[in-house]
Formats: C-alpha cells, structure tokens, sequence
C-alpha cells in the first residue's frame, strides 16, 4: 500500500508540473494552433508520399551495361555513357556474359508413343547430332526453328520447316495444324517416327506434342501435359497453356 501511495503521489505531482507548463506556454505565446493545422503538411497517404517527394533528394548513382558479346559500359540514369570496361578486367568468361554459360550438349530425346502414333522431341543439339537420330530410329524431323536453326540432314530426313515464336502473342494453330498434317500424311503411312524440336526443347516442340496428343488421341489437356512432362523437363509458357487447354475443350 505505501509503494501504491508513492507512485499515485508521484504521477500527482507530475500532472502538476506539467499543467504549470502548458499554462505558462498559453500566457507567453497564446493557444496551440488546432491539431488539424499541425496535421496539414504530413502526407495522408502513401501514395500523397511518392507524389510530393523530390527526385532531387535522390542520390545520383551510375549503371553498368554488359552486352552479350561481352562489352561492357557505365551509364548515367538518361543513357548516356560515361565510360567503358575493358575485358581484362573480367576475372573469368563466365563473369565476363553476366549469366552462366552452358556449352554441354542436351542429347535427351523424350519419347511418346500411343497406338500408331510414336512422338520424340528435344533440343536443337539432338537435330544436329546424326549419331543420336539414327539411334532413336528417327525418319521425320519437325524443325520449329528453321529461321535460325539449319535442315542438318536433309538428305536423310523429310523435314517439316517452320518458324514458332516462343512469346505471350503466338498463335499455335497454324502451327498445330500443320504438323499434325505432316505426321498424318508423310509419317504415319511409312510407319516413322517423328522428331520434333524447338531450340532449348522445353516450350515449343513440347507444345506441339502435347496438341498432336489432344488432336489424334483424343486426350485430355492434363492427360497429355502430364505424359509430356514424365518424358522430360518441360516450361511452356502461359500463352501456350492457354491455347492447348482451349484445343482440348474443342476436342472433348
């Protein structure tokens, strides 16, 4: 009981103090302005923060620009160069690209078969290897990257050319239409097997394959996806996704 006495005591006297103050401050320099007015000049918001802040308040920094080829430069925040790196002063080849370079091979051949239908595909390295082709037994070859990537082997193989983009606007039925015609009318009579490839063979051949699978056998979206991605690594992007998932609701 006499510690409580002390404590209330003390927080009187306190209250005290301070109401002495406050009315000494109200007769040397009148009343407080109102809270409001004191409140006026802080941001509202986060977003009020961002539209009142001063850019010159920013520190100025400079930017450095690696190109593919391995050149490098330092910028200003306009792009403007203020000067340029030599390659000495890269410590290694992989440094020197800024991204980890792969220059092994990807020989994997992924392989579906059902009934009649028998589907490979992969990376470009499998198109230009005629050791790996020859031991999967392959006849036919889908090049969906003939604006960069060569026939290697045209007088051995019946190839179907064409020109896929990997992006968020390609359209895939031109496409689609035409390699299920290919495999159809070239492939399926002469009993082959078809290789189908792409550059890295992750996006655009496996698409493929998965439309053939919707189209000629009469799979589901996620049927044919998930076969595809037991035979590899597969990555298509959502503008594929979305077309062959629509395929197979037409399909169905």
């Amino acid at each position: 009981a006499a510690d409580n006495f002390v404590v209330y005591s003390t927080n009187v006297t306190w209250f005290a103090f301070l109401r002495f103050c406050f009315r000494s401050h109200l007769s040397r320099y009148g009343p407080c302005p109102p809270f409001t007015a004191l409140m006026a000049s802080v941001p509202t918001s986060f977003n009020e923060a961002i539209r009142t802040f001063d850019q010159r308040r920013l520190r100025q920094t400079t930017v450095q620009v690696r190109t593919s080829d391995g050149r490098a430069k330092i910028t200003d925040r306009y792009d403007n160069q203020l000067s340029s790196i030599s390659s000495r002063h890269f410590n290694d080849d992989i440094s020197r690209y800024g991204f980890i370079s792969n220059t092994s091979p990807d020989l994997q051949v992924a392989q579906i078969t059902m009934n009649d239908l028998s589907l490979c595909f992969g990376s470009q390295d499998v198109a230009a290897d005629l050791t790996t082709l020859q031991q999967h037994g392959i006849t036919h070859i889908i090049n969906l990257v003939s604006d960069y990537v060569p026939n290697y082997f045209p007088n051995l193989f019946e190839y179907l050319s064409l020109t896929v983009r990997d992006d968020l606007t390609y359209d895939l039925h031109s496409a689609i239409y035409a390699c299920c015609e290919f495999i159809t009318r070239r492939v399926l009579p002469q009993g082959g097997k078809t290789f189908i490839h792409c550059n890295a063979g992750v996006s655009r051949a496996p698409c493929i394959v998965i439309a053939c699978l919707i189209r000629k056998c009469r799979l589901s979206y996620d049927e044919a996806y998930d076969l595809v991605a037991n035979a590899r690594n597969i990555s298509p992007n959502l503008n594929f996704k979305m077309q062959l998932r629509a395929l197979a609701l037409e399909n169905s």
